[in-house]
């Protein structure tokens, strides 16, 4: 609709004038052509870089918080458990909740929740998950 609307506004402008034969009239009718619709591309182009910058910044957030969440993840022995790198973990996860998808973050407050059970259980603890959470931070970040 906008970019119509120029050329129909002419139109309704001049309607009752017949088409000129004069290159002179049809430079004018470019001229304004070309700056009407060099503003309303410049307008868009402005919106839609800006647009995909605010992306990128998101992405480039949500790829950082998955990474040092997977490094934190690698960093505990759930056979010695360090109580300090859990808390982290659940720092991190709860600190970039809005980049996780639902599943991942609940799956992370799970395995927050089987390291400390495995402090004093680590027979109890099971690896697979750890495996799998691993899995699919490495897809988020690969994405």
């Amino acid at each position: 609709m906008l970019f119509i609307a120029p050329v129909v506004i002419y139109i309704f402008k001049f309607y009752d004038h017949p088409i000129s034969n004069d290159p002179s009239d049809w430079a004018d009718f470019g001229s304004y052509v070309g700056g009407v619709y060099t503003l309303l591309v410049t307008i868009f182009a402005i919106y839609l870089t800006r647009h995909l910058e605010k992306k990128d910044l998101e992405w480039r957030k949500a790829k950082e918080a998955v990474g040092s969440i997977y490094e934190q993840i690698s960093k505990i022995d759930y056979q010695n458990i360090n109580v300090k790198l859990v808390n982290k973990l659940l720092s991190l996860t709860n600190q970039n909740e809005l980049y996780l998808p639902i599943d991942v973050y609940n799956k992370l407050i799970e395995l927050y929740d089987d390291y400390i059970v495995a402090k004093d259980n680590p027979e109890k603890f099971d690896v697979k998950k750890v495996i799998k959470i691993k899995r699919r931070l490495k897809r988020l970040y690969d994405l």
